[in-house]
């Protein structure tokens, strides 16, 4: 018999899009853990223009929290998650890893998303504006894997757990 392909399912209790491979669901607190790390970097960049002194002012930068949110929540889906899973079966889940794939994906991040711009400004090397466009992503990346590995740590588990549905289907017992 062939298996199942993977598929994406909404999850009814809590309303998370949820991975539904063959005989695994990603953990309901996996997922948790990476929502509200996914919070860390749209408040960061708040609070880094809040006090910057910024010209579009306070109400502009706490009322694009919910817009930076949902690319936030994209990017660590599309990257943190199966960077996590990675980590996590070669058996080198640690405080470190989370804060270094946090690190590497905030620096991904502003290449990913505005390539020239990006290339340009690390070939011509204005300082201040390589601060702002590498740096701050870094370490937002990094600060939402130390966030991310707190709150996982708190409910520790595997990311994917069985999937009681297709257990019970296929004559399986816990």
């Amino acid at each position: 018999m062939r298996p199942k392909p993977a598929r994406l399912e909404i999850n009814t209790f809590l309303r998370w899009p949820t991975l539904m491979l063959p005989r695994k669901k990603l953990n309901p607190s996996t997922m948790t853990a990476l929502a509200v790390a996914a919070i860390v970097p749209p408040l960061g960049y708040s609070v880094e223009s809040i006090i910057s002194g910024a010209p579009q002012g306070i109400v502009v930068a706490i009322g694009f929290i919910p817009i930076f949110y949902g690319y936030s929540l994209a990017a660590a889906l599309v990257l943190a998650m199966p960077l996590g899973l990675i980590i996590y079966y070669l058996n080198l889940a640690r405080w470190w890893t989370a804060v270094l794939g946090g690190l590497l994906i905030g620096t991904s991040v502003p290449f990913i998303t505005n390539r020239g711009m990006t290339t340009a400004l690390l070939l011509y090397g204005h300082l201040p504006i390589i601060t702002e466009v590498i740096l701050v992503p870094a370490a937002l990346g990094a600060l939402s894997g130390a966030v991310f590995w707190v709150l996982w740590k708190r409910n520790a588990g595997p990311p994917l757990v069985d999937n009681p549905d297709t257990a019970s289907k296929s004559g399986l017992s816990q």
